[in-house]
């Protein structure tokens, strides 16, 4: 519920994703023993093979309908990302999300969405050539089990952190000791959301700043194939759920009576945002409805300490349940509603919310 950057305790996180990101492309790009050569696993080596390959017979009826004019529009696409010593490839894998938006454009002009996938039954379903992307050019299966991949969330510190979607649900990367082998491997208990959806923007697969650390409930329960865009939903690379949304509690609550709603406000600083909307946040946290009036009632019932001996025990117990730091919002479990309802009721801030 705040950007990726401000959860990394680094001097310059834009620099250190910079980094991040440059590393994945180099992972994704080995080279030969004399550092000078691409292998040919490499993600350009493959792109060029496939540029090459598009002319031929077996491509054509495998990934291009037996359409030879389909088949040119594909060998355009992989000339578009080679180009210029593979400048677009690269920019599609490290580039930020405003630049993965206008490479969609350019890609779009090239293919249209037929392309990559249809839809039948009212789900988008990817094509061959859909396919071939997802899961030969662009590997994401091979890229999730790739060590790497667990070394990367390590580095942005998801090891024991909630999801940047809904502060609810903890994500975690536990190193597991094999019994066959007695070595040491990391194992990531979460989910990698597609800001971009995978099955309509397959050539974004791994891209770095589209590769979400996010809970299940939110990737594959509520968002699964939903359209996302920079323009009606919350990138968790760009923009913080905090700046444009707070959690409010009936006032009743103060008063001793039971609340019997959690409001999730928009600040009216980004009025069309479809984020909550899309990931059921108000629904899934109404659940929390009995901890955040117990949280109220704990509070009402002993904010007399303030002032008196136990003043600092008491605001050690109050702290336990959200961070004093914003930026720190995302390494307790509903730190943002805790926060923002202690805020609403907190009139004279001895709490110290920032």
């Amino acid at each position: 519920m705040i950007k990726i950057q401000e959860h990394l305790s680094v001097a310059n996180p834009e620099n250190f994703l910079l980094n991040l990101a440059e590393s994945h492309w180099d992972n994704l790009n080995p080279k030969m023993k004399d550092g000078k050569k691409y292998k040919s696993t490499s993600l350009l080596e493959i792109c060029k093979k496939y540029y090459a390959f598009t002319v031929g017979v077996n491509y054509i009826r495998d990934y291009a309908f037996n359409n030879k004019k389909i088949a040119l529009k594909h060998r355009s696409f992989f000339k578009f990302l080679i180009k210029n010593k593979n400048e677009n490839l690269k920019k599609l894998i490290i580039g930020r999300p405003d630049e993965l938006e206008n490479l969609k454009i350019e890609i779009l002009k090239i293919l249209d969405s037929s392309h990559f996938y249809i839809i039948i039954k009212n789900k988008p379903s990817l094509t061959k050539f859909g396919e071939l992307l997802l899961n030969k050019i662009f590997n994401y299966k091979k890229f999730r089990r790739d060590n790497f991949c667990k070394e990367l969330f390590l580095k942005l510190d998801f090891i024991n952190t909630t999801c940047p979607y809904c502060n609810e649900n903890l994500l975690k990367i536990t190193t597991i000791i094999s019994n066959s082998t007695n070595k040491a491997k990391n194992k990531a208990y979460l989910d990698i959301d597609h800001f971009f959806s995978k099955v309509y923007y397959p050539y974004f697969a791994i891209s770095f700043y589209n590769l979400i650390p996010s809970c299940h409930d939110c990737n594959s329960l509520d968002k699964g194939d939903k359209v996302f865009n920079l323009n009606t939903h919350i990138h968790p690379y760009l923009e913080s759920f905090d700046d444009h949304y707070y959690f409010k509690i009936s006032l009743i609550t103060v008063l001793g009576d039971t609340s019997d709603e959690i409001q999730i406000v928009n600040k009216n600083t980004r009025p069309s945002d479809l984020t909550i909307l899309d990931i059921k946040l108000v629904e899934r946290y109404q659940t929390n409805l009995e901890k955040a009036s117990s949280l109220v009632s704990y509070f009402i019932k002993y904010k007399h300490h303030i002032g008196s001996e136990f003043e600092e025990s008491f605001k050690e117990a109050m702290w336990s349940h959200f961070p004093k730091e914003r930026t720190k919002i995302l390494k307790i479990e509903r730190a943002k509603m805790n926060r923002d309802i202690l805020k609403q009721i907190d009139i004279t801030s001895f709490l110290e919310i920032d």
